[in-house]
């Protein structure tokens, strides 16, 4: 099954699934994921995302993740709240007890915490992460693993993510400039680690009350160094989160990973381009009312770039060429991309 297949299966068995009790969901989930395990725990995870989602007004909720709310303990981490929620796993406030700070900690689907072999492949990829020290990357600082659930725990960020930013309409030109500089900047130290991020999306950028931009949310990053050991591996699916996000994530992924293609560090110039074009416009490129038109219309159609600065015009449409061999090759300020957002 390609990842668009996974991605279009998913959204239905979720859609039909949630309109169901919830004393018929286990056996309609049961009845069509048959033996698939992974499949049936990621949409179980949408379900309890969406069923947080309708009722956020008390903080003391059980949050998505089964069995984990406030006061829970995961390792020498206490949860604190939710903060946010996707089929990559969920994002709390949790207190860290030993050093006596507040931390983020982003714990993992239990089909991560299972999978052995999807396990030691984030161990390792942490591992490379935590090296990266970047004053536009959020930090890591470790990984968790406890009574069977998985976590990272991350430093906090202040501010407004992207996202929340672009949502009050498009930023000028000179504003936009000076956050994709700093996105660049971020990309291409990871980029110099052999680190691809593969989910930039507004909602994985902050931007500090101070202006310093800040990536996130290096969780399906891929270690390129790795490659030999990941040669066995599938495609990675597509990120998913709970509904009314998915299309979001959708929006950003690459022609390449929208086929289950293999994905190289011009994966996140795609992500770029889109985000640059989000910024200016207020608006996506790429849309659909279900996943499968937005993946679609990624794979085959062309951006407007009518609203497009004439500026940076060339640069989002060399980041949006489908064909691999005329995207641009790198983002750094010695590359046409790094030289065309830093003007």
């Amino acid at each position: 099954m390609s990842s668009a297949e996974r991605f279009a299966l998913i959204q239905e068995l979720f859609h039909t699934a949630r309109k169901l009790p919830p004393a018929q969901r286990r056996d309609f989930l049961s009845d069509k994921c048959r033996q698939n395990d992974s499949l049936k725990q990621e949409i179980e995870s949408l379900l309890a995302g969406d069923m947080q989602c309708s009722d956020s007004s008390d903080d003391s909720a059980p949050a998505p993740h089964s069995g984990i709310s406030r006061g829970t303990r995961i390792g020498h981490y206490e949860v604190i709240s939710l903060l946010g929620m996707g089929g990559m796993g969920q994002v709390y406030r949790a207190h860290d007890s030993i050093l006596h700070r507040d931390i983020a900690l982003k714990v993992l689907p239990p089909s991560f915490a299972i999978d052995l072999g999807r396990q030691s492949r984030l161990m390792r990829e942490a591992q490379v992460l935590a090296s990266l020290s970047h004053p536009n990357i959020a930090v890591i600082h470790g990984v968790e693993h406890s009574a069977g659930t998985l976590a990272f725990a991350m430093e906090i960020v202040p501010g407004e993510t992207l996202a929340e930013r672009v949502a009050d309409g498009p930023i000028p030109l000179r504003e936009t400039l000076r956050i994709a500089r700093q996105i660049a900047d971020a990309l291409e130290a990871a980029h110099e680690r052999g680190i691809v991020h593969r989910d930039l999306k507004p909602a994985n950028i902050k931007i500090t009350p101070e202006g310093t931009v800040k990536v996130l949310d290096f969780g399906l990053a891929k270690d390129l160094s790795l490659e030999g050991v990941q040669s066995s591996e599938a495609a990675e699916p597509l990120p998913l989160s709970h509904d009314g996000m998915i299309l979001g994530t959708a929006a950003y992924v690459s022609p390449e990973q929208a086929r289950g293609l293999s994905t190289d560090k011009r994966t996140d110039i795609w992500a770029f381009g889109v985000v640059l074009f989000e910024m200016l416009t207020g608006s996506r490129p790429f849309r659909g009312h279900t996943t499968a038109d937005v993946l679609a219309a990624v794979i085959k159609e062309e951006p407007d770039l009518g609203a497009i600065p004439p500026l940076v015009r060339d640069v989002i449409a060399r980041c949006l060429n489908k064909d691999l061999r005329h995207r641009w090759a790198g983002i750094g300020h010695g590359d046409a991309v790094g030289d065309g957002v830093a003007s």
